[in-house]
């Protein structure tokens, strides 16, 4: 009785441990490349983010001391890193 031998690979299910590991290796070097690429993004993104907030409540202060006709200000703490939108107190 003689053997197929391009039945039996033309029957193979799954994947042998080297293709396995070739597409391991691919995947981990794409990461290497791309992950670093995310995380200095994400920091830009969330600086702008934080400049769009500021640049609301600075046009939220000023439509209110127009409205109200009075003073607002913006206080900035470098302490804790946040500042207060509010009627001026001086």
């Amino acid at each position: 009785m003689s053997r197929n031998p391009s039945r039996s690979v033309a029957n193979r299910n799954g994947y042998t441990l080297v293709e396995m590991l070739i597409v391991v290796t691919i995947v981990g070097l794409m990461a290497s490349v791309v992950l670093p690429t995310l995380s200095s993004t994400s920091g830009a993104v969330s600086l702008e983010a934080m400049a769009r907030t500021l640049a609301a409540d600075l046009r939220v202060a000023r439509q209110s001391a127009v409205q109200y006709n009075s003073s607002y200000a913006v206080t900035f703490n470098l302490t804790d890193n946040s500042y207060t939108v509010g009627p001026s107190t001086s």
